[in-house]
């Protein structure tokens, strides 16, 4: 008959080793691995969990990417819709309704002042002056001269296909040259046997503007005009803005 063994004390505790085999009923290697174990999971739990919220951020990336990749398309898009509009939209009516009302583009004015002496002295029949008949007048003035173009003149080829608007300027003219007579000053030496003759006062006025007027063309008056000319009707044109204005 087999022999009964009692575990527990007078107490009722279980005895030495029989109780760290009950409470422990696994070998200390075998603890070993289920702690390696459960300690392996949650850190490969941890690991997914980290690759997840990268691989989140990554697709959240992407969307952002490929929203502005999106929207950068269709912006490309609108553009070149609107520039084939333009394109087909714009006709020489139209650009020329931009230039016509204009009439006459002065686009360059050049101003002056300078002092002139002017004497006149009588002739005697045998081709000589006649001693003490010499009247002076000194001018001292200031005038404006104004050069531009005749609109009318102007030739305008529209290239739909090249997108070009070709402008053939015709040559800068003078549109106006005065001498200023409100400000000007005279001071004359007048001569009781030549007394000074007022009706030849605008002959003198012309003479000078034309000579300020050559003086003006020798520091290139009309290739400023030219110039100016090109900027104001780029200017005006610049509302077609798929164009480009060509001059030649």
């Amino acid at each position: 008959m087999d022999k009964k063994v009692d575990l527990r004390d007078e107490n009722g505790e279980l005895r030495g080793e029989n109780a760290i085999l009950i409470k422990y009923p696994f070998g200390k290697k075998a603890r070993l691995f289920i702690i390696g174990l459960i300690v392996g999971l949650l850190a490969g739990a941890i690991t997914v969990g980290i690759f997840a919220a990268q691989a989140r951020r990554e697709d959240s990336a992407r969307f952002e990417e490929l929203d502005t990749e999106l929207s950068t398309t269709k912006e490309a898009l609108h553009k070149a819709y609107e520039k084939e509009q333009e394109r087909l939209t714009v006709t020489d009516v139209k650009v020329w309704d931009r230039l016509a009302p204009i009439g006459e583009l002065a686009t360059y004015m050049y101003e002056y002042g300078n002092t002139k002496k002017v004497t006149n002295t009588l002739q005697g029949f045998w081709g000589g002056d006649i001693p003490l008949t010499t009247n002076e007048v000194i001018f001292v003035y200031s005038g404006i001269i104004k050069v531009g173009i005749e609109m009318s003149k102007l030739k305008l080829t529209l290239d739909r296909d090249a997108m070009t608007i070709t402008i053939k300027l015709p040559d800068p003219e003078v549109l106006d040259n005065y001498i200023n007579v409100d400000k000007m000053e005279c001071v004359g030496s007048n001569n009781i046997f030549n007394p000074i003759d007022v009706g030849t006062v605008p002959d003198y006025l012309s003479d000078f503007a034309q000579e300020e007027l050559a003086s003006a063309k020798a520091q290139g008056l009309f290739d400023s005009a030219v110039t100016n000319t090109r900027t104001v009707i780029s200017d005006l044109l610049s509302v077609f803005e798929e164009y480009t204005v060509v001059f030649e």
